[in-house]
């Protein structure tokens, strides 16, 4: 099914933005994401470089994805530092009586979006995905209760996830430990 769904270009910095110190508006490029999740490596601006600063802002719930490349880089932003994207994101805000954020940005990630992203791409040297192949991307749309399940259960295993990534890291500096124990008691 065809969605509603208002898509807009991220922020065309003209010429070098002036990194600013007052950390008041961070700048989200592709680069400052890994895996979903900002980086440390963001860089902030003065409200003032960006003009005007309203239209620009992120709100919560708007689901970034990179327009070049073939990584497709995505991020569900969550509000919580006022913020803008680059022109190398796409802004995806799903209506919510619809369509769930958290949905929409999971199936970004599905290999098979991917896919059919990749085969939209156009370009010679650099591939770029157009707004109006965006604007023709078919998302299923299952019912808001149904779209709810898939978001816990994409909870529970990005969460488990992480358990068990600091349970590997835990496992290796034990393993370490010992053998340096060892190696001591030669």
């Amino acid at each position: 099914m065809k969605i509603s769904l208002n898509i807009r270009t991220g922020y065309t910095f003209r010429g070098r933005k002036n990194i600013s110190d007052s950390r008041e508006i961070a700048v989200i490029q592709p680069t400052d994401v890994d895996s979903g999740e900002l980086k440390d490596t963001i860089s902030y601006i003065a409200k003032d470089q960006v003009s005007p600063l309203e239209k620009h802002l992120l709100k919560s719930g708007d689901v970034l994805l990179s327009n070049k490349g073939l990584n497709f880089t995505t991020h569900l932003y969550k509000g919580k530092q006022a913020a803008v994207a680059t022109s190398s994101f796409f802004i995806l805000s799903p209506e919510p009586d619809k369509l769930r954020s958290e949905y929409l940005y999971w199936y970004l990630q599905q290999p098979a979006t991917i896919k059919m992203l990749q085969s939209m791409m156009s370009g010679s040297t650099v591939l770029s995905l157009s707004k109006s192949s965006l604007e023709n991307l078919e998302v299923p749309l299952p019912p808001l209760a149904v779209q709810d399940k898939i978001i816990q259960m994409n909870y529970w295993v990005e969460e488990e996830s992480k358990e068990l990534k600091n349970l590997i890291t835990k496992r290796r500096e034990y393993r370490d430990a010992y053998n340096w124990e060892l190696i001591k008691g030669i």
